[in-house]
């Protein structure tokens, strides 16, 4: 019998809140965050309270089979100039390989087809080879690198930033889409 997963992502809610500050506290993701100290709830309760109605930043929990496994958040929303900034991560250790791609896929199509934003553009650490090697797959080009821009492990850490704009999305979704939707997934759900 095929097994076929369902992708989904959908709106953070305030039930969300806890496995969320469990994620973003691993050390697994906290490592390459700006914010790196260990969140204390009060403080993620504040977070999710400035940005539960905002308009520039729209938090999603990403599902698989109905399980929260993984965040995204469209951040920067310059609805003027059509561009937002992104991030996302999985938050379950023991995903399947491909997931992670899964997730950049859905997020791709959430912010340029359902969203309607021409540019995104997306910041990594330049020590963070794993979401450059991600950037890149999802069809992202470097454009710049800040040098020395945040203070991270004790010392001043590079920021190289890429971005990715509509056409160019639209050009690599169906060569993305056959590889992370096989005959064992079905395509992102809204």
């Amino acid at each position: 019998m095929l097994y076929r997963q369902q992708y989904r992502l959908r709106r953070m809610r305030e039930d969300d809140l806890l496995i969320v500050l469990e994620w973003r506290n691993s050390n697994r993701i906290r490592k390459n965050m700006y914010t790196d100290h260990i969140i204390s709830l009060d403080e993620h309760r504040a977070w999710y309270d400035r940005i539960k109605s905002s308009s520039e930043q729209i938090p999603y929990i990403f599902e698989l089979d109905g399980r929260p496994i993984g965040f995204f958040n469209v951040t920067d929303i310059n609805r003027e100039n059509s561009r937002c900034g992104f991030g996302l991560y999985i938050g379950e250790p023991d995903m399947p390989r491909g997931t992670g791609t899964a997730l950049g896929y859905c997020a791709m199509e959430e912010i340029f087809e359902r969203l309607g934003f021409q540019r995104i553009i997306g910041e990594v650490f330049s020590f963070n080879k794993a979401t450059i090697e991600f950037n890149m797959r999802l069809g992202f080009t470097h454009e710049t690198q800040n040098v020395r821009q945040v203070w991270k492990n004790g010392k001043y850490e590079d920021i190289l930033i890429f971005d990715l704009f509509r056409d160019g999305w639209l050009k690599r979704k169906p060569e993305l889409a056959k590889i992370v939707f096989t005959e064992e997934t079905v395509e992102c759900i809204q």
